[in-house]
């Protein structure tokens, strides 16, 4: 009951990180492909994903079949934003019922680059989380029909919206409310009323950890 009868329960992490030397920075900026750039890091280091992942399986904390459609997600997740990225029109879903917050953080957002889904409750993000598959999901706390903290749990507990970084909104300032959206899922938590540069930065903050990171069951 405790892992939902799948025989996985909690998360963990799989990492590629690639530290950057004399002659990988000397290659960066002759513009070398991909490949040779690659090939360097290799010899440099680099832990691919694939490996780390299998060392988590080599100690038992997975198994290959969940590696592998862990992997295979996040490769189809880094060539979806790739061309988004291209377009410069990476997604983001803003949940608010308040009209004037959700103009607001249209027009900053689109500013900033984005294409921006708005949705008016809880019922409507989830639905358009599902349907649009944002890159990243800002959502109110106190929404009609479905609050935030239902919200993010209900997008936490499937595949297809699980890793889709998501920001609290909330006019509430004590822990108790923070703890509860971390508790659902949330990545960040942010109270109101805030400053929009400073959201903007969260909001590219997580954008950024969910391009470096991947997260799989174990």
């Amino acid at each position: 009951e405790r892992c939902g009868f799948t025989g996985f329960f909690g998360r963990t992490a799989v990492f590629e990180i690639l530290k950057i030397n004399e002659k990988l920075r000397n290659l960066i900026s002759k513009k070398s492909s991909e490949d040779l750039i690659l090939k360097e890091a290799e010899n440099s280091g680099l832990r691919l994903l694939v490996k780390s992942g299998i060392e988590k399986v080599s100690a038992g904390i997975t198994t290959l079949e969940e590696l592998a459609r862990v992997i295979d997600v996040i490769e189809r997740d880094k060539v979806h934003r790739t061309s988004l990225e291209s377009k410069g029109n990476l997604k983001i879903l803003v949940a608010d019922d308040e009209e004037d917050i959700l103009k607001v953080l249209e027009m900053r957002l689109n500013d900033a680059g984005y294409e921006v889904i708005k949705a008016r409750n809880g019922k409507e993000a989830v639905k358009y989380a599902f349907k649009e598959k944002p890159d990243l999901i800002v959502m109110d706390v106190m929404m009609p029909d479905m609050d935030g903290f239902e919200a993010t749990k209900i997008l936490r507990s499937n595949l297809e919206t699980a890793v889709i970084p998501i920001l609290l909104l909330t006019a509430k300032k004590d822990n108790e409310s923070e703890l509860k959206g971390f508790d659902a899922g949330a990545d960040d938590y942010v109270t109101k009323p805030y400053d929009e540069n400073k959201l903007l930065a969260r909001i590219k903050m997580l954008l950024r950890r969910k391009n470096i990171t991947g997260r799989i069951t174990s």
